[in-house]
């Protein structure tokens, strides 16, 4: 293996956070805006068919639907749930155009999902982890 594949492997392990992305991801986390929940990136409408089926009314996401919000305000979209959607892949993972945006790698969001929807983290210590380490 060459020196300069070598350093491109170890860059995509690598890889760092947009540093404006982080702000405002961990901004958005630290603002007391948002209920934290699991299982979707957002609340979906009551009695909805299926989890795209989302409740733009209600701030209630997972870590990865604070994500998507953010991207979605930064977009200068207007604020609807098929716009949401366009940063998110269903409800339940961010689209690639929202990872890439960040500078997320999938195994980093696995990591996010699997901590968010175990209970483990609240977003106040998420907002602190992804300012130390991503």
């Amino acid at each position: 293996m060459t020196t300069a594949v070598k350093k491109v492997k170890a860059k995509e392990v690598k890889a760092r956070m947009n540093k404006k992305v982080k702000k405002l991801w961990v901004d958005a986390l630290n603002s007391g805006k948002y209920k934290q929940i699991c299982g979707y990136m957002r609340d979906v409408v009551p009695g909805a068919k299926d989890d795209t089926e989302i409740d733009m009314s209600r701030k209630s996401m997972c870590v990865m639907g604070v994500l998507a919000e953010v991207a979605l305000e930064q977009s200068g979209l207007k604020y609807t749930s098929e716009n949401y959607l366009k940063f998110a892949s269903g409800n339940d993972y961010p689209s690639n155009k929202t990872m890439e945006w960040a500078g997320l790698t999938s195994k980093q969001v696995e990591k996010l999902i699997a901590a968010n929807d175990g209970n483990k983290m609240t977003f106040e210590d998420f907002a602190e982890h992804i300012q130390k380490t991503l």
